[in-house]
């Protein structure tokens, strides 16, 4: 059998193989494995699982400003499979996004003062509010480029210094994300 290659589909080849490559890239997720994997991350680990992501975040770096002196908070975090990115930012911001628009954001107070433990639905101000004085992000893992979207849900999690905030989560998903973070709890340094 012979096979004849016209000479315009020779010359759209590259763009097609490099469509794929492109399309093949995107769908990557960064914690998909079949067995446990545990990884390092900027002060601590991340463990993947089959079913699960866990963070376990240690550092020993105090922080400054001005005269004050900070000691970040040693936390672990149950975190749902699917991240796609995710960006830590001076030992007190942790984002974490998944396909869909969907975020988790990890706010941990370096002061001393710490809140009681309550899970909420926000309103729009206190969305607005947290995204614009909490967060941190880098310009490829920036949760406040994502906009609501009137079928998804958000909710705050306060678990003392740490603020957690599910955001854009789909409904079908939102338990199981819940369920997941409620676990989160401060380490001993």
């Amino acid at each position: 059998m012979r096979l004849i290659m016209n000479p315009t589909a020779i010359r759209y080849l590259p763009i097609v193989l490099l469509m794929v490559v492109i399309l093949n890239a995107c769908s990557h997720r960064i914690d998909k494995v079949s067995k446990s994997v545990t990884g390092s991350v900027m002060q601590g680990e991340m463990n993947y699982y089959s079913d699960s992501n866990i963070l376990i975040y240690r550092s020993n770096v105090k922080l400054t400003a001005d005269k004050e002196i900070f000691n970040p908070k040693s936390f672990y975090a149950k975190l749902p499979k699917g991240i796609a990115c995710w960006t830590f930012s001076n030992s007190s911001s942790f984002i974490f996004l998944y396909p869909h628009n969907q975020a988790i954001a990890i706010n941990v107070r370096l002061d001393n003062i710490s809140l009681s433990d309550t899970t909420f639905i926000p309103n729009e101000l206190e969305i607005d509010s947290f995204l614009n004085r909490e967060i941190s992000g880098s310009n490829n893992c920036d949760v406040r480029k994502i906009r609501i979207r009137s079928n998804r849900k958000q909710c705050f999690i306060q678990k003392g210094a740490a603020t957690i905030f599910l955001y854009n989560i789909a409904k079908t998903r939102f338990s199981k994300y819940v369920d997941d973070l409620q676990q989160f709890r401060f380490l001993d340094n």
